[in-house]
């Protein structure tokens, strides 16, 4: 248990080190560019744009998936990235050889969506994230 926990500490540390990870935007050029969280196991990405019912693009939605690769599915790999202003952010060096689908949670404020991606049908993914409205009693006390 103590190893796992230390395995997923270091790749979080690992992962806030390096050089795919978006970071906050310092200019408004900057804040247009997609963020990119890098696995580094294959050549398939995905791209996920948040919007809200509207259409509208949703900044700072948190997007993360779990990959399960390896014999039995026995390794796995947390990753997770904020959209940019535009609503979009990348998954890159995925691997189709990982346990399929993906599922993507999105999760703004109280909201949340999940996308599936099978990257053995298409390596190279754009998907679609559309989150709820916000209940007009969400927050309200009992």
């Amino acid at each position: 248990m103590i190893g796992k926990v230390l395995l997923t500490l270091g790749f979080a540390l690992l992962a806030a080190a390096g050089p795919g990870i978006a970071q906050e935007p310092a200019s408004p050029t900057q804040s247009h560019e997609v963020p990119v969280v890098q696995a580094n196991l294959g050549d398939c990405s995905t791209e996920i744009m948040v919007t809200d019912t509207a259409l509208k693009p949703v900044y700072k939605a948190d997007v993360s998936t779990q990959l399960r690769y390896g014999f039995g599915g026995f390794h796995h790999l947390d990753l997770e990235v904020a959209t940019n202003v535009d609503g979009r952010a990348r998954f890159a060096g995925l691997t189709p050889k990982a346990r399929m689908p993906l599922t993507f949670d999105v999760l703004y404020e109280d909201r949340h969506t999940v996308v599936v991606v099978d990257l053995t049908q298409k390596c190279q993914a754009v998907e679609r994230a559309v989150l709820p409205d916000k209940r007009p009693d969400a927050g309200a006390p009992e």
